[in-house]
């Protein structure tokens, strides 16, 4: 008789995520920081900005900054429904920013998080496990 445990579930997980929809992998094991300050942030910001600046070319520095603060911020004081409505709807929409143009007008544009219309300009990561800390 075979049985089934979480390493399984894992590794299938990870599999899925790297074989079939192409994404990297990097092993989270052992509490590891992974850039990030302590184990109770959750978002990888290096990672992120680098990512964002990519898809994002024509936005100020300082708007992406804006967005990576805003995508992960805490919402820890929100019902788990609406914190994920929130994110759900910046990661679909992007953030909202505004700025300066080369001609020195007011522009308003989004801060996008992920491209949806190619998967060249998104980078996709899975952090498995990943280690944290309630904050």
């Amino acid at each position: 008789m075979a049985y089934l445990n979480a390493s399984h579930i894992e590794i299938a997980d990870i599999r899925f995520f790297s074989d079939t929809l192409g994404y990297s992998h990097i092993d989270g094991w052992e509490k590891q920081l992974l850039g990030r300050k302590s184990l109770k942030e959750v978002v990888l910001k290096d990672r992120l900005k680098a990512s964002l600046i990519k898809l994002n070319s024509h936005i100020p520095g300082s708007c992406i900054d804006y967005a990576i603060s805003e995508i992960s911020k805490s919402r820890a004081t929100m019902s788990s429904v609406l914190a994920n409505k929130e994110v759900y709807e910046l990661i679909k929409n992007g953030v909202p920013v505004t700025y300066k143009n080369t001609a020195g007008r007011e522009e308003e544009d989004y801060v996008r998080i992920m491209d949806f219309t190619s998967c060249s300009g998104t980078i996709c990561l899975c952090v498995f496990p990943m280690a944290s800390k309630p904050g």
